[in-house]
């Protein structure tokens, strides 16, 4: 199944909530998507980069974890 992939973050709760997402974010690891917040101005540093990235790791727990709970309380026939 093609899915096209999303263009902002959606996590409710998330720092990074309806902020476009960068380009080749998906292909990146750690490292370098500390460094593309600090360079689209999302961040001012690395340090801070670091702070948004685990609330948005955090955020995005969260809202997996409630999908989830909802999922499995629901009813099948």
């Amino acid at each position: 199944m093609n899915r096209k992939k999303p263009t902002k973050f959606y996590t409710p709760g998330s720092p990074l909530e309806g902020v476009t997402i960068p380009s080749g974010w998906f292909d990146l690891d750690l490292n370098a998507k500390r460094n593309a917040l600090v360079a689209n101005g999302l961040a001012h540093d690395f340090a801070e980069a670091s702070s948004t990235l685990s609330k948005h790791g955090a955020a995005v727990r969260r809202a997996r974890k409630e999908r989830d709970d909802r999922n499995k309380n629901r009813r099948t026939w």
